[in-house]
């Protein structure tokens, strides 16, 4: 009898400590876009991690907000990664926005060690519960406005593409 209470205190305190050190590891998106913007804080950033092989948009269009306020909006497309910016300058200073990115190839950019090819398991323990868990894709937003959201798109219990959508609005 004193072997199973032995056990099964022993197994409780196992589930605690991981659960505990599941929750100290939960990766917010805020976090994430931090991340991300401290590795690509630019256009040029962009290219000069991937070189100037993309299929390149650019365009410039007044603020739907301030129609003083002009938005440089670039679209690239990489083998392997689709990025979507857009920038301004006012009062003197410049500001830039990662719009969007989709990651389908491992290895190019990866959220807090969650990469293509990454298991299912790996993200939720990573993230936490998702805000949405339907048609094979984990989905998580900024803890704030929900104005940010990362999506996992699973297949086989694997990542198989990688979404970040951001809403500077």
């Amino acid at each position: 009898m004193s072997n199973k209470i032995i056990l099964t205190v022993f197994c409780i305190f196992l589930s605690v400590m991981y659960f505990a050190e599941i929750a100290h590891s939960f990766e917010t998106v805020d976090e994430c876009y931090k991340k991300l913007v401290r590795k690509f804080p630019s256009v040029e950033a962009i290219k000069a991690e991937f070189g100037d092989r993309a299929i390149w948009e650019e365009r410039t269009e007044p603020s739907p907000h301030d129609n003083n306020l002009i938005l440089r909006i670039t679209y690239m497309s990489y083998p392997g990664i689709e990025i979507s910016t857009m920038g301004y300058t006012w009062e003197g200073k410049d500001s830039f926005f990662i719009t969007s990115l989709n990651v389908y190839k491992a290895g190019i950019v990866n959220f807090s060690g969650i990469d293509i090819g990454s298991a299912r398991i790996s993200v939720i323990r990573k993230f936490g519960r998702p805000v949405s868990n339907k048609n094979n894709e984990l989905r998580y937003e900024d803890d704030t406005t929900g104005d940010m959201s990362i999506t996992f798109i699973i297949e086989i219990d694997k990542v198989v593409e990688i979404r970040f959508t951001s809403y500077p609005d």
